[in-house]
């Protein structure tokens, strides 16, 4: 039995609300600049970054600083680029 796309859209809009923080790697906070429910699917965009040479963790944070999800990951940057993060979510059953 699958949930149907208006209870997903719901959650998701649950999901956006929660988000306040992205963390990378572990240490480098940052506020999301834009967060966008579209249906069942949240993305969040972040402050522009520069600095970072690699990302190994991305880390969504609740007010609380509580983990809501993560991403490991091993991306490797040019710490003289300005990087902006999108990092989505899709609400599945």
């Amino acid at each position: 039995m699958s949930v149907s796309l208006s209870y997903r859209s719901k959650v998701a809009q649950e999901l956006a609300g929660r988000i306040h923080h992205i963390r990378f790697n572990g240490t480098l906070l940052k506020n999301p600049a834009t967060i966008i429910v579209l249906q069942n699917v949240v993305t969040v965009t972040t402050e522009s970054i520069t600095g970072l040479s690699t990302v190994t963790k991305i880390e969504c944070l609740d007010e609380n600083m509580e983990l809501i999800s993560h991403k490991d990951l091993n991306i490797t940057l040019s710490p003289s680029k300005v990087i902006d993060f999108e990092y989505s979510w899709e609400v599945n059953t």
